[in-house]
Order: structure tokens, then C-alpha cells, then sequence
């Protein structure tokens, strides 16, 4: 944490409450990204897709952020009534009919008839966001959230620096697969120690790329069902859907994990998506929230839902207000009536990543195990590997000085990997960035 040298000097340190005085930005990923910006000619820092345009059909070769250009027209056809009035609190209604729509239409490859149990979706800014209104409404300060060892770093940020929650973690991987007696260990220690059990499942995982079977999802609902239903209580569980949509195999789960949560006994489903990843789109700032009630409640589903609503909505109006309007009712435009010219021009995009991917899986089995372990990954925009003996900043700072190579190091929890956003990284530079990866490791390991 920053000493705050000149607020101390200038006498404002003491003006700051007990939260502003603990705030800080964690150097993590930015300083790492802003390092890479500078200093590498590799920038496997970045989560967002990039290369050069022609690889998703594009004129030229300039290398650009990937974005779908279906989306592009509808910012001149805009009405005035679309773009400057306030957007309701929940936001706008054609908006969170149409993203309902599109959650339904994406979680069809689960094969459940779940329109009965899904609420309408509450417009909020970013999944960022979604996570802090989500972790505001069902978390007091001191309460704990379940996370599995590798996570999303900014998940400290929100869930504990901003809400005040503890972060519980379970060992993430069982070898090759998920971990679900850890996870199971987690949720009944939550349970038997405060009223309800708060677990958060990212699929695609950031930082990992790991996403589960069909089998190993449905486990693992079952396996909060079972824990909430035995102790008598109940767990809210959130799908961090972030990076749905993208996966490269055929045997990890095509859709969201939310699709098996919803309608479980004792188990409230939490879904939050937005259209950073999914669209292409991150600067809109744009997601959803929207829940998946127990079968149980389906027939009441509609008042639940009110009462729902209202509470996410007094915890936005406390503090955004409102999400922006012309984005909504862009998305809105683009989706009821180009849905499919977007599948279209996003498979383009999962194509390109998909042959990142098996490049770098490809190279990354080449490398010495006594170095590197590459962790199991099928999905999403990221992999990583732990070293064996190594230390990752050390890691991080050789590739970037000497190797011009950009990542993200981690060292959480004792365990020392380094996040690789093969999304951000061309085709043709995978197998330097790979091997690049293994020589400073293999520098750096003890012997």
C-alpha cells in the first residue's frame, strides 16, 4: 500500500474516513499492463481480444481491438428519446426483455425449460459493477464469500476492500478437473458459521481458462443443493459469466453453469453478464443481473421478483443511479434485430482465439515439467502456469526486461503462476511468448 506521503503532508489524511483511508489501487494486472504498454514487443498483459483486422474479416491489416461490426451502424440510428434521457433505475424495459431473451437463447444448450424461473434482468455498469451491487445486497461487513485459489485478482477490490466480506478460498483443480470436494468442504465450514453460504463460479476462469464438463457443472449444483438443503439453509450462487460464450472444446460446458444452478432447492442462482466480452463491446459499460429462483418459488416467481428488484434497485439508486441509455437501447437495436449477423461475427472472433489457444497448448507441452506446469485450460481469454520453483514477480520482471515479453505474475496464496492473455497475442507469436516463458523460468528455478 502507498504511504500517501503529500495527503499526510498537507494534513487531508486525517479528513479521509477509516474506508478511504485503507483505499488504494492495487498495482496487480495495471502495473503489469502499464509496463508491457512501454516495454514489450509481446503484450500477453491485456484482457481483451486484439490482432490485426483481416483475421476477423475486416479490410487492412492494422492491428485493432476485435469488435463486432454489426454493432457499429446503430450509433448514427439513435433517436434523440434513445440516447438523452435518464435511463430508468433498473433500466430501460425493452432493453431487459431483449437481454432476457438472450440469456434464454444462450442457455438452450442446457436442454431446461428455465423461463419460468428467471427474473427480468436489472441493467448495471460492468459485471465489475454487477459483482459490487450483488456483493452489497447479500454480504454484511465480516461475512465470508467462497472462492476457489485462483481467481480474478480485482475480486479483493470489490468483495473485501469495497464490501467489507472475507475471502474464503478452496484448492481450485482435483488434478486435471474441478475440485468439488473442496468446494463442498468450503460451503458446509460457511454454512455451520454464518447464516447462508455466498459462492462465486467464474467459467470461463480468469486467470486459469479452465471451464468444467456438463457432468462436472451439474455436480457441482447438486452438490450446493445438497449442503443448503442439509444444513437448513441456503447459498447464494453467483455465475460471474464474464467470458461466456468462449470455448474451444467440445467437452467442457458450451453455456453457463447458471442454467444448472436455477431452480435448485435452497440455492438462489445469481447470473451476472454484460457485453464487454460477449459483444465485444467494453467500453460500454454494460451488464445485467438476473436471477434464477428455486422450482419451489417458480409460481410466485413474479412478486419474488418485485421484491427482488426493489432491493437491487435501492442499492443502485445509493450509488450509480442509473446505467447509460444509449447503450442499452444500441444493444437492444443490435440484438432484436442482428442477433444472428453478431453470433456470426463473434465465431470469428472464438475461431481466432480457439487457434491461439491450441498453439499455445501445443508449445506449452514442449516445456520442461521440472519448470513450468501448465494449468488445465479449455476456455475464455486466458491460461496460466504455475512455476515450480521460481518466484513469479521475479519471473514477470526478466520477461519483460531482458525477453520484451509482457504477463501477469501471481503469488497469492504461496503459489507463484503467471496469467497468459493469449487473447492479446497474435498466432505467430505464440511460440516465442511460450518459449520465452520457459526461459526465464528456467533461469530463475532453484536448482
Amino acid at each position: 500500500m502507498p504511504d500517501w506521503t503529500m495527503l499526510k503532508e498537507c494534513k487531508l489524511f486525517d479528513c479521509l474516513s477509516e474506508k478511504g483511508k485503507e483505499a488504494f489501487l492495487p498495482p496487480g494486472i495495471f502495473y503489469w499492463l502499464g509496463r508491457a504498454k512501454k516495454e514489450a514487443t509481446i503484450n500477453a498483459t491485456i484482457g481483451s481480444a486484439y490482432g490485426p483486422a483481416s483475421e476477423i474479416g475486416l479490410p487492412g491489416d492494422a492491428h485493432t481491438v476485435f469488435y463486432l461490426p454489426g454493432l457499429m451502424q446503430f450509433f448514427s440510428e439513435l433517436s434523440p428519446a434513445e440516447i438523452f434521457p435518464y435511463a430508468p433505475i433498473l433500466g430501460a424495459p425493452d432493453f431487459r426483455s431483449t437481454w432476457r431473451n438472450w440469456i434464454l437463447e444462450k442457455l438452450k444448450p442446457a436442454g431446461r425449460n428455465l423461463d419460468a424461473l428467471l427474473t427480468s434482468p436489472v441493467a448495471a455498469p460492468g459485471v465489475t459493477g454487477a459483482l459490487a451491487i450483488v456483493g452489497e445486497l447479500f454480504l454484511t461487513p465480516g461475512e465470508s464469500v467462497i472462492l476457489p485459489d485462483r481467481y480474478w485478482e480485482n475480486y479483493d477490490n470489490v468483495l473485501c476492500a469495497n464490501v467489507g466480506s472475507r475471502i474464503t478460498t478452496y484448492p481450485f483443480y482435483d488434478g486435471e478437473d474441478f475440485n468439488i470436494p473442496a468446494l463442498r468442504s468450503a460451503v458446509d465450514e460457511s454454512l455451520a458459521s454464518q447464516g447462508k453460504a455466498v459462492v462465486v463460479l467464474n467459467f470461463p476462469n480468469n486467470p486459469t481458462g479452465f471451464s468444467p464438463s456438463v457432468a462436472t457443472a451439474q455436480k457441482i449444483a447438486a452438490t450446493l443443493e445438497d449442503a443448503a438443503v442439509t444444513s437448513g439453509k441456503w447459498v447464494v450462487a453467483i455465475a460471474d459469466d464474464a467470458y461466456e460464450g468462449y470455448v474451444y472444446t467440445d467437452d467442457c460446458l458450451q453455456y453457463s453453469i447458471f442454467a444448472e444452478l436455477a431452480g435448485k432447492r435452497n440455492v438462489l442462482a445469481v447470473k451476472l453478464d454484460g457485453v464487454s466480452k460477449e459483444l465485444l463491446f467494453y467500453g460500454a459499460r454494460l451488464a445485467c443481473i438476473t436471477f434464477g429462483v428455486p422450482e419451489s418459488c417458480a409460481s410466485k416467481k413474479d412478486l419474488l421478483a418485485k421484491e427482488l428488484e426493489e432491493k437491487v434497485g435501492a442499492v443502485i439508486r445509493a450509488s450509480i443511479s442509473n446505467c447509460n441509455h444509449p447503450v442499452q437501447q444500441l444493444v437492444r437495436r443490435s440484438l432484436e434485430s442482428k442477433m444472428g449477423l453478431l453470433l456470426a461475427e463473434r465465431q470469428k472472433v472464438i475461431d481466432v482465439l480457439r487457434r491461439r489457444w491450441e498453439v499455445y497448448n501445443r508449445e506449452m507441452e514442449k516445456a520442461d515439467r521440472s519448470i513450468l506446469h501448465p494449468l488445465a485450460s479449455n476456455s475464455g481469454f486466458f491460461s496460466s502456469v504455475d512455476l515450480v520453483s521460481a518466484k513469479a514477480n521475479d519471473v514477470a520482471d526478466l520477461l519483460m526486461k531482458e525477453f520484451k515479453v509482457g504477463v501477469v505474475p501471481s503469488e497469492a496464496g504461496g503459489k507463484h503462476s503467471l496469467r497468459i492473455a493469449f487473447c492479446s497475442v497474435e498466432e505467430r507469436d505464440i511460440p516465442r511468448l511460450v518459449t520465452s516463458v520457459f526461459e526465464a523460468a528456467k533461469r530463475l528455478s532453484r536448482k
